[in-house]
């Protein structure tokens, strides 16, 4: 195995875990409990792409622009914004408790950022199906095999 692809399936494995341990019992889709959002509301994110000026107006809120925004992140190069903009709070706190997120971006491979970019680029053309709670919500893609899944924390969404 190479070195990158051990990366790619630790990230996977990791994400996978913060999901799993999200809720309160297996199969459960509510989450464990609220949590603060990762940009503070009324504040700006660290990106200079994305200037929110209000809470109301932060990408985060519906899917849609928030798949548009992400993307916009991917094509500016900007990983450190999106990983910190679309990760969700509890994965930001892992990764900052054993790294930090600077080290981390720069341990995502090419190849994953470039799936990342095509998932949400595919994903832009699509509707979302939601969980019953409306807190879930999952985008069946056509190129790779897994669906695009997104979660709902304190009103904003994030990338599963």
């Amino acid at each position: 195995m190479t070195y990158r692809l051990v990366l790619t399936r630790l990230l996977l494995t990791v994400l996978a875990i913060s999901l799993v341990t999200a809720c309160d019992k297996p199969g459960s889709d509510a989450p464990k409990k609220k949590q603060d959002s990762a940009v503070p509301k009324n504040k700006t994110t660290a990106s200079p792409v994305a200037i929110v000026k209000s809470d109301k107006d932060d990408p985060r809120r519906k899917i849609e622009t928030a798949i548009v925004h992400g993307l916009s992140l991917l094509n500016k190069k900007d990983m450190q914004a999106f990983v910190r903009t679309y990760m969700p709070p509890e994965f930001l706190q892992r990764i900052q408790k054993n790294s930090t997120i600077e080290k981390f971006t720069k341990s995502i491979s090419k190849e994953r950022k470039g799936i990342f970019r095509k998932s949400l680029t595919e994903a832009q053309n699509l509707k979302p199906s939601y969980n019953k709670a409306r807190n879930r919500a999952t985008i069946k893609l056509k190129a790779p095999s897994r669906p695009l899944s997104f979660i709902k924390v304190n009103d904003y969404w994030y990338i599963r």
